[in-house]
């Protein structure tokens, strides 16, 4: 997350230039349920990570999720767009690493095979 006026400006613009293009452009798809715009927190520790959720839910309205399995989140609506500040514990990350660390290894059967031969 930042707050750098440079990055903030060139974004957004180009939110305003989606949004016009889309308004001009009927024949462009747009998401039938909505979409979320997602910002991760990246300060470091958990305790950084927290805070930098905290202040996104102040500066924004936001209300706050902690669902104890590692995901904090402040998330607020506008219409079917989502603006979401996510911090991601350093266990729940680990976990999601341990979890993928055999992606790719492991080729399941082709359907209809009950037994490798």
């Amino acid at each position: 997350m930042t707050t750098d006026p440079e990055v903030r400006k060139t974004f957004i613009a180009g939110l305003r230039a989606l949004a016009r293009y889309l308004a001009s452009h009927p024949e462009a798809p747009v998401p039938p349920y909505g979409t979320m715009i997602g910002l991760p927190a990246t300060g470091g520790t958990d305790e950084v990570n927290r805070r930098e959720v905290d202040l996104f839910a102040v500066v924004m309205g936001a209300t706050i999720t902690d669902d104890r399995g590692g995901y904090y989140t402040a998330s607020r609506a506008f219409g079917p767009v989502s603006y979401e500040a996510t911090a991601i514990s350093a266990a729940r990350n680990a976990a999601y690493l341990a979890e993928s660390s055999y992606r790719g290894c492991v080729v399941p059967a082709p359907a209809g095979l009950s037994e490798v031969a």
